[in-house]
């Protein structure tokens, strides 16, 4: 399972494994709204939220308790005791490497009647 904050054009995913703890809600700080997660059979958290846009802060409160930031995060813009923030993943590069891709696909085209992998 993807851990942390997973933004897909206006739905973001958040999860957190937390195997010690029995209940962990969403804080988003700047609506200052609070949505309690769900706890899954394997310690696991999650909640999906619509209309999450990019760089909307967020923090985890433990047993209705205390808050920590994601330990999963991607961008920490108060530092890493503050607010995590949701990034739309694509822009974290700034180029797609297309012959990564390329390469990758090649060395699974190997018939599997080759004696070696070499051409």
């Amino acid at each position: 399972m993807h851990v942390g904050a997973d933004y897909r054009g206006g739905v973001c995913s958040f999860s957190v494994w937390a195997p010690y703890l029995d209940e962990i809600s969403l804080l988003l700080t700047q609506e200052n709204q609070r949505l309690k997660m769900d706890k899954t059979q394997d310690d696991y958290f999650g909640l999906a939220v619509n209309g999450i846009k990019p760089n909307a802060e967020f923090l985890y409160q433990l047993n209705a308790k205390t808050t920590k930031p994601d330990p999963a995060s991607h961008y920490q813009p108060n530092g890493v005791f503050g607010a995590s923030a949701v990034v739309h993943n694509l822009k974290l590069y700034n180029k797609l490497r297309l012959d990564h891709f390329r390469g990758y696909v090649a060395y699974w085209q190997v018939p599997g009647s080759a004696k070696t992998t070499k051409n």
